[in-house]
């Protein structure tokens, strides 16, 4: 039950790092950002103009769905083309 209880309190930000195995310092260097900007991502929520970026940098191991819900439904993916823009511009 603890297990599941963890789980719950894992937001969207700590999931992506997570399986991608790389911290949130990191997605912050990788997105071009300050570690204090993705830790307000994780406590409040992902804006919706970096979910294509983070999903590109961290190479799709998470879904826009995965990260805003409330704007992307399940199953929801962005054009290859349009996540190779994103990771260019975050490189």
């Amino acid at each position: 039950m603890a297990r599941m209880e963890e789980q719950k309190a894992e937001n969207a930000v700590e999931r992506a790092c997570r399986l991608a195995a790389i911290t949130q310092a990191e997605l912050a260097r990788r997105c071009q950002v300050s570690p204090q900007a993705v830790d307000k991502w994780g406590h409040d929520r992902v804006p919706d103009n970096r979910v294509k970026q983070i999903v590109a940098v961290i190479n799709g191991v998470v879904t826009p769905h995965d990260l805003r819900p409330d704007l992307y439904p399940a199953g929801f993916e962005f054009p290859q083309t349009m996540l190779d823009d994103a990771r260019e511009t975050a490189a």
